[in-house]
């Protein structure tokens, strides 16, 4: 290398330096008296930013006569997955610190292991862990700082990250300068630098760093950002990289002029009765609706919800609409969020509050046997087909015993079954025995009989194998872009199975006198609703008989009753997803005040095809009425007009609810235990 190259390296190296420096103090990053931990995995980023904040701190000694400045704490996770390699990494970070006398933890972990107990992917059982690991080691005095080593290249495939997954405003201002993680303060001081700058750098030292080959596996996503279309990106322009950071910072400010704006509307548009828990109330004045930007209105409902809730994460725009559309609705509806919010329409206000606890349906896989009668050991598996809207992004199911496959590639029925002799199933790697896959999650002999399996009635072709630390679906059945039908597949434990049905215990949910109570509530609303006109009710067979008859008994207005039976359902438990009308009414419905009766709605899937195909027959109104309302287990919205009780989802008999045709007869709504 010349001397003119080695002078200008120089200069551009004590640059970077600088640009460090500078760039921590003036986003305030780290003072005198913090207690900072810095995550270092070997590699070139990490790497650097523990070589430039030990300068850093020696800066402030130097600059502070009294020779004050910063703790510095290195953390290493060893994640179990690397083998000797990942050895090597520990190995490397420990003697790099002991060289500069910079405390260095080493912290193994078996993330897989932690990935499978949590359900989680590798990457976010890694990620948890090393946060709490940060927390962890901040026990000192002094502002607690965690050090992350994210950098401009980063910035860039975080934003398109978040752009092709479907995002906000937050997700396009990608990661800031200076964050907040629980009570600690997140930086990241190579946030103004290049990736090929970080190398230079360290090369320029003389500093060799550790390289992690799952860095160039394109099975993840964000590597495959990195590795395909980051560099398709700067053949459009060579900065495309800079600008992609640039247009995120701008767009943080104005996302910070919005959460400004929204928390001064929330003061000004929403009150709080003060109660804790499940009493509590937020009420939001509905002229909000009419006197703000609609910008500043979702962010104010989203701040609602998170006052109520503490969470967002399952929050979406659709939900925020749903919200703005109750408002312009009649008054006394509601819809339902997830995380037990309910939201109520009252007039000119819209009113926030908790729904009563719901209980878990998904509960642990014990005692199966070889057997294929006894792998089922009260488990059943509930299918039903929906068709994918074009252009819709997928909301894939989050619950751990419900999964989605590509119909069309099915051909035949599936069963829920037991393992069996040369049960074979399809993974990215390529087609695995069962055993053999077992062999590679590490399942011991003695427990590979507790798994269930979801295949074709004939064949070993494994749909989906699923126990109590595995849930895991064959890629030849997976819904991609250019599925157009999926099959929906959930297990479920059936407490009825093997029992006699009639000796089992009912639990009352709710009573007698609460069914005949609300029913004439509902009968006297629609009885004022429609006053001076005829009503016809719709009663959906077989349940609803016992509802339809209360509630016409009541209503004080001219009433007929008409009958039709539709289902989704082969058998009872098993649904084929094809909404058909077995039994359709005799009168025309044209110009009529139709309200559709049913006894409980769950998914609304029947329901939407129902009120979809009456609205083609040309009615003066149409409205639903359904006694039991399960929000929990809804997946198609459906308005409901007259709602008799809101429930968890449980399983429940009585008042015209039936298993296999029992309890309809019982005068009460029971859950089965």
């Amino acid at each position: 290398m010349s001397t003119l190259m080695r002078l200008f390296l120089s200069l551009t190296m004590n640059n970077i330096t600088d640009r460090v420096f500078r760039y921590i103090e003036e986003n305030d990053m780290v003072h005198v008296g913090d207690q900072v931990v810095v995550g270092v995995s070997g590699g070139a980023d990490s790497l650097c930013l523990l070589f430039l904040l030990w300068k850093y701190q020696r800066f402030l000694c130097g600059k502070n006569n009294d020779r004050k400045s910063f703790a510095l704490k290195v953390i290493h996770i060893h994640h179990g997955i690397r083998g000797e390699s990942a050895d090597g990494d520990a190995v490397f970070v420990e003697n790099f610190c002991r060289e500069r006398h910079i405390e260095c933890i080493t912290i193994r972990k078996n993330i897989p292991e932690i990935a499978k107990q949590r359900h989680e992917t590798v990457e976010e059982a890694g990620r948890r862990e090393r946060y709490s690991s940060f927390m962890s080691a901040l026990d000192g005095e002094g502002r607690k700082v965690i050090a992350v080593a994210h950098h401009m290249d980063d910035q860039a495939e975080t934003v398109v990250h978040n752009l092709l997954r479907g995002t906000g405003i937050r997700g396009l201002c990608g990661m800031r300068a200076v964050d907040s993680y629980e009570e600690a303060l997140l930086i990241r001081p190579l946030l103004c630098f290049r990736r090929s700058e970080i190398e230079d750098f360290l090369s320029q030292e003389g500093l060799s760093f550790r390289t992690d080959e799952t860095n160039a596996d394109t099975d993840y996503s964000r590597n495959r950002i990195r590795h395909n279309i980051i560099p398709e990106c700067s053949h459009v322009n060579q900065r495309s990289t800079e600008h992609i950071g640039e247009a995120a910072d701008r767009l943080s400010r104005v996302w910070d002029f919005l959460i400004m704006s929204a928390g001064e509307c929330y003061n000004k548009y929403v009150t709080d009765n003060g109660a804790a828990g499940e009493e509590r109330e937020l009420r939001i004045d509905g002229s909000i609706f009419s006197n703000e930007h609609i910008a500043v209105v979702e962010e104010v409902l989203r701040l609602t919800v998170k006052n109520m809730t503490g969470k967002l994460k399952d929050i979406t725009a659709e939900h925020l609409s749903a919200i703005e559309r109750l408002y312009m609705g009649q008054s006394g509806k509601s819809i339902d969020l997830p995380y037990r919010l309910k939201i109520t329409k009252n007039y000119e206000e819209v009113i926030f509050t908790m729904r009563e606890d719901t209980h878990e349906r998904v509960r642990e896989l014990k005692n199966a046997g070889k057997n294929p009668e006894k792998a089922l050991n009260g488990w059943r598996l509930k299918t039903w087909v929906f068709d994918l809207e074009p252009g819709k992004e997928l909301d894939y199911p989050k619950d751990f015993y419900t999964k989605w496959f590509d119909y069309d590639k099915i051909k035949g029925n599936v069963v829920l079954r037991g393992r069996g002799p040369g049960d074979r199933i399809t993974l990215n790697v390529g087609t695995q025995k069962l055993q053999d896959f077992f062999t590679n999650q590490k399942i011991p002999a003695n427990k590979r009989d507790d798994y269930m399996i979801v295949s074709l009635k004939s064949g070993s072709d494994v749909i989906w194998v699923v126990g109590d630390d595995i849930s895991r679906i064959s890629e030849n059945y997976k819904v991609t872009p250019e599925t157009k039908k999926v099959l929906e597949a959930k297990l479920v434990k059936d407490d009825l199975q093997g029992e006699k049905k009639m000796n089992v215990n009912i639990r009352t949910m709710i009573t007698e006198e609460q069914v005949d109570t609300r029913i004439a509530e509902i009968a006297a609303q629609i009885s004022e609703d429609y006053a001076g006109q005829e009503v016809t009710l719709v009663c959906i067979l077989k349940g609803s008989v016992f509802y339809t008859c209360e509630l016409a008994k009541r209503i004080t207005v001219p009433v007929r009753v008409e009958f039709m039976r539709c289902s989704s359902y082969g058998n009872s438990t098993n649904s084929s997803g094809e909404v058909k009308v077995t039994l359709d009414m005799d009168e025309p419905l044209e110009g009529k005040n139709i309200i559709v009766v049913e006894d409980i709605i769950d998914t609304g899937r029947t329901l939407s095809y129902l009120l979809t195909l009456l609205k083609t027959r040309n009615p003066a109104s149409l409205k639903l009425t359904t006694l039991l309302d399960k929000p929990d287990r809804r997946v198609v919205h459906v308005d409901v007009d007259y709602v008799g009780f809101v429930i968890p989802d449980e399983f429940v008999v009585g008042y015209g609810l039936d298993y296999a045709q029992d309890y309809r007869n019982l005068p009460y709504i029971g859950v089965v235990e």
